[in-house]
C-alpha cells in the first residue's frame, strides 16, 4: 500500500462517487479563539452519506468476472453496508449484508433500497463475522471486510488526494478510527505526499482499542464496547490496516461521549450540519476535557451523516 496504489485506485472509482466540498469552518475557528484556520472535508455528503463508497467500489471493481458472479458478502453496522450495496447494484454484483440485530432503522432502510439480501444477525461484530464465514462457505461468495482490505484501504485513502489538491497548505489531518480503514488509508496518502502533515488519530473512550494498542505495541481486543458512535465500534483494529497506523500515524486521542455530543451540536445549530456521532468523533477532539491544539490548516473528516434523527435531536437539544 503507497501513494502511487492510491492514485490508480482513484481514477479507477472516480466515475463512481462524488468529490465532496471542503468548506472552511469559521464559526469553530471564533468559538475556539484559535489562529489555525479548520476545515471540514464533507463526506456526510458522498453518495450513500458516508465515505465508504469509494472503499466499495474500489474493492468490486477490482473483482476477477468469476468472483463477480459469485457475488459478495460483507457485515457492517450500516455505512458500508450501503456502501457495498450500492456498488454492487451498480456494478451488478449480487450481495448479502450480514448487520446487527440492533441496527438504527434509518440504515436498515437505506441499505434495503439498493436491493441487497439483509441478513440481520448477532449483537457483537464476532457473532456477525461468523454468520459471514457460514454463508460465504455455503454460497461460495467473496468476502469483504469493511475496513480489512487492501482495496478498501486505498479506497478511503483517495480522500486525501482531493484534500491536498484543494489545500496544499494543510499541516495537519485529523481522522476518526474505527477499524482502521479511513485512517489507515489517508495517513498513508498523505504521508506519502507530505511527509510532514501531522496525522492525528480520534476514537470515543468506550471504543479505545487502537490507543490502548499502540501504548501495549500489539494489537488489542476490546471486550466490551460503549459508545453512541456506532460506526466505530470495531473491537480490534484490522490486521492490514495497523502496520499502516503504526507507520503513518503520529498520534492517537481518545474522547468523551459528551464531547462527540458537544461536537454534533456545534456542526448542527452554528452551521447547519447533520453528522452522526461517527462523522463527528473527529471534530470531537476540540471539544474534550483536554481538547486537540493545532496550528496552522487542519483538517476534519466529517465522515458520515447517517443517524436516526429522533436519537440525533435528543442528543443535540438534550
Amino acid at each position: 500500500m503507497d501513494l502511487a496504489t492510491i492514485r490508480a485506485v482513484r481514477k479507477e472509482i472516480a466515475p463512481y462517487i462524488q468529490k465532496t466540498p471542503l468548506i472552511r469552518a469559521w464559526p469553530l475557528e471564533q468559538a475556539l479563539k484559535t489562529q489555525a484556520r479548520l476545515f471540514l472535508k464533507c463526506e456526510q455528503l458522498q453518495w450513500t452519506n458516508s465515505f465508504k463508497v469509494r472503499g466499495a467500489f474500489a474493492a468490486l471493481l477490482h473483482l476477477s468476472p468469476q468472483e463477480k458472479k459469485r457475488g459478495v458478502i460483507t457485515r457492517s453496522a450500516g455505512n458500508f453496508a450501503q456502501a457495498v450495496a450500492r456498488a454492487a447494484q451498480q456494478l451488478k454484483v449480487g450481495a448479502t449484508i450480514i448487520m446487527p440485530l440492533a441496527v438504527p432503522l434509518v440504515k436498515k432502510e437505506a441499505t434495503a433500497q439498493y436491493g441487497a439480501t439483509i441478513v440481520l444477525h448477532g449483537k457483537t461484530q464476532k457473532e456477525e463475522q461468523d454468520k459471514v464465514a457460514e454463508i460465504a462457505e455455503k454460497e461460495k461468495c467473496i468476502v469483504l471486510s469493511p475496513y480489512d482490505h487492501l482495496d478498501v484501504i486505498a479506497g478511503q485513502g483517495s480522500m486525501a488526494l482531493e484534500i491536498d489538491e484543494e489545500l496544499p497548505s494543510i499541516k495537519n489531518f485529523v481522522g476518526q478510527i474505527g477499524g482502521g480503514g479511513l485512517l489507515s488509508g489517508m495517513a498513508t496518502a498523505f504521508k506519502g505526499l507530505k511527509p510532514k502533515i501531522r496525522t492525528i488519530g480520534v476514537e470515543p473512550i468506550g471504543a479505545q482499542d487502537y490507543f490502548l494498542s499502540r501504548k501495549e505495541g500489539k494489537r488489542r481486543v476490546l471486550e466490551n464496547i460503549t459508545t453512541i458512535a456506532d460506526g466505530l465500534k470495531a473491537p480490534q483494529v484490522g490486521a492490514l490496516n495497523w502496520p499502516l497506523l503504526q507507520k503513518y500515524v503520529d498520534e492517537t486521542r481518545v474522547v468523551s461521549e459528551d464531547a462527540i455530543k458537544k461536537a454534533m451540536a456545534f456542526l448542527y445549530k452554528e452551521m447547519g450540519i447533520l453528522v452522526e456521532p461517527s462523522g463527528a468523533t473527529g471534530v470531537a477532539a476540540l471539544f474534550d476535557s483536554d481538547p486537540l491544539e493545532v496550528e496552522g490548516d487542519t483538517v476534519f473528516v466529517l465522515s458520515g451523516g447517517n443517524v436516526d434523527r429522533d436519537k440525533f435531536y435528543t442528543w443535540v437539544m438534550g
